[in-house]
């Protein structure tokens, strides 16, 4: 019976001791994948990374303050004001990052195209790079193994609770400002709620978008409805496809 006490107070002892590891280590582990990110943005992109603080709440809730993206000689690309993530135990305990729930908090993407320059054009070089390597095995790919990997991605996304405030996605050209506004987006982990609002040079449309998502049994159901609006384009189209779509409702 002595020995089975002292085999409990050992494990318990353990336990403790793995756990106060873990919250003293967790911070400088943090701070280090932020200096890992920092230098990789301005590697690959010559983009600067810049987060005012990041840290811990409770045991496994993480948070971003002032994020943003400004590349070099150009203007911001992203900001955000505040970033909070409930980090996955069991996938961290495999390796992986992942996350139970997300709350992005006042962002905005601005993409601004001058006479001379862009805050941009790294994107899109870098997709067509990445499309010319994968013509070069065009022949040889699997794309059910493409599509699996896709469609694991996407459930990755739906299987968290996620919660957009105030994202904004906007496009500067001369004298054209379009953007794409979304007031709030929720899902609860099945159930997704969300609101959007367009503008272009065509008019401003509200839309309204509702659906449920089984991540588990890759099933989804979205429905998308506008509410408000005669004309409208689909804004940003313009700059990445080089065209624009625009639809008339008739009454």
């Amino acid at each position: 019976m002595g020995k089975s006490k002292s085999w409990i107070f050992i494990l318990i002892i353990s336990v403790l001791l793995l756990i106060a590891t873990v919250l003293l280590l967790r911070q400088p582990l943090l701070d280090f994948v932020v200096r890992k990110a920092k230098e990789k943005f301005k590697e690959k992109f010559d983009v600067d990374l810049k987060i005012k603080d990041a840290g811990f709440t409770g045991i496994r809730d993480i948070y971003f303050s002032d994020v943003s993206l400004v590349p070099s000689n150009g203007d911001t690309l992203f900001t955000v004001k505040n970033v909070y993530a409930r980090i996955n135990v069991s996938k961290l305990l495999r390796l992986k990052v992942g996350f139970r729930e997300l709350v992005i908090d006042t962002s905005h993407l601005s993409l601004v195209k001058r006479e001379t320059s862009d805050n941009f054009s790294f994107l899109k070089r870098r997709e067509k790079n990445q499309d010319a390597d994968s013509i070069q095995h065009v022949n040889t790919s699997d794309y059910s193994e493409r599509f699996m990997s896709v469609l694991e991605k996407i459930n990755d996304i739906f299987n968290e609770k996620i919660t957009f405030r105030q994202f904004k996605v906007s496009y500067q050209r001369g004298t054209v400002n379009e953007y794409v506004n979304i007031p709030e987006l929720f899902f609860d982990g099945s159930i997704f709620q969300s609101s959007v609002i367009t503008a272009s040079k065509e008019g401003v449309n509200l839309w309204i978008v509702n659906g449920t998502a089984d991540a588990a049994n890759s099933t989804y159901d979205f429905h998308v409805k506008r509410t408000r609006g005669e004309s409208f384009a689909l804004p940003l189209w313009i700059w990445w496809m080089g065209l624009k779509f625009v639809l008339t409702r008739r009454m």
